[in-house]
């Protein structure tokens, strides 16, 4: 499965691909930012140890500003920030990786608000 984050129509994307057949997982962010600003290495490659994290059956991903965290299985996690130039970043992609795997995706996304002006009232 690839999975593009904070997509956007300009072309900017971080792309997470994990091949649990081949047990596989990729973080690219060569084409993240259009600025040609960003930190840590643009591209990382690793094995995902299926006998010690299981198949993969569930990934979970929250994207919170620049912070991307990923969860699979509730048993492997790792997080990292992405820094798109265009503001309307916001769109993720799920796509195939074009061979027979079985078994279903389901996407379920839920959008964040800032919170609304408050009143901090305290004694000291």
């Amino acid at each position: 499965m690839k999975l593009d984050l904070l997509a956007s129509d300009a072309g900017e994307y971080t792309r997470l691909e994990i091949d649990g057949v081949e047990g596989r997982l990729v973080l690219d962010k060569t084409h993240a930012s259009l600025s040609g600003e960003d930190e840590g290495p643009l591209r990382l490659e690793t094995a995902y140890d299926s006998s010690a994290f299981g198949p993969l059956r569930r990934l979970r991903v929250f994207v919170d500003g620049s912070v991307i965290e990923v969860f699979i299985n509730d048993a492997a996690a790792f997080s990292f920030r992405s820094y798109p130039k265009d503001p309307m970043a916001r769109q993720v992609r799920v796509q195939s990786l074009g061979r027979d795997q079985s078994g279903q995706v389901r996407v379920s996304a839920w959008p964040l608000f800032l919170p609304s002006i408050m009143e901090v009232v305290g004694t000291h």
